[in-house]
């Protein structure tokens, strides 16, 4: 009986070690996507349609971005957009990032993009020499990136992969803009 006991005690002493150690780690499908689309009512004009002369269409937007840049921990950092993050066929053109921007493939939480200020999209000529021009084309407000912000977090505490996935595909949004409107914005701490 005292041996009966002794192994129990040790077993739960296992069970209860193992869970507090463990890390909260949420692994996600490889392949997830982050759908970067045109903000509802963005544009008076179809997806298809040039808006105005200053502002492209979701669609030429999507085509023509080279990359989104934002800021994190007072640093610019800035992603590049190849052709197979770009859906142009869909009825809603969108921008595509990797899910691992946000988890990674240990299913770690990565801050860098999710937590950032400031996501401006842009085109640029990927060879053209440094301090070559560029075009602001879009933003995503950071209202926008804060409300996925708390989303998400709470996804991957709980490990909700499918509240995460969901957020993925319909909470970030970007907004057609020039480089002078934005300046604007931000200087009215408006972005």
């Amino acid at each position: 009986m005292k041996k009966l006991i002794i192994i129990t005690l040790i077993s739960i002493a296992f069970a209860s070690c193992g869970s507090k150690d463990e890390p909260n780690i949420l692994k996600l499908d490889p392949n997830a996507m982050i759908s970067i689309k045109p903000a509802y009512g963005a544009s008076k004009a179809p997806a298809f349609v040039k808006v105005t002369d200053t502002h492209l269409s979701a669609l030429d937007i999507v085509k023509q971005t080279t990359i989104i840049q934002y800021n994190f921990n007072n640093l610019k950092w800035e992603r590049v957009f190849e052709s197979n993050q770009r859906d142009t066929v869909s009825s809603t053109p969108c921008l595509k990032m990797y899910g691992v921007d946000i988890i990674n493939q240990d299913g770690n939480y990565v801050p860098d993009f999710i937590e950032s200020a400031d996501c401006i999209l842009i085109k640029f000529n990927l060879h053209a020499p440094a301090g070559a021009p560029r075009d602001t084309l879009g933003y995503i407000p950071n209202s926008t990136i804060r409300s996925a912000q708390i989303i998400i977090k709470q996804a991957y505490e709980n490990k909700d992969e499918a509240l995460m996935i969901k957020t993925f595909n319909e909470a970030f949004t970007f907004i057609p803009i020039t480089g002078a409107e934005y300046k604007t914005l931000k200087a009215q701490n408006l972005q």
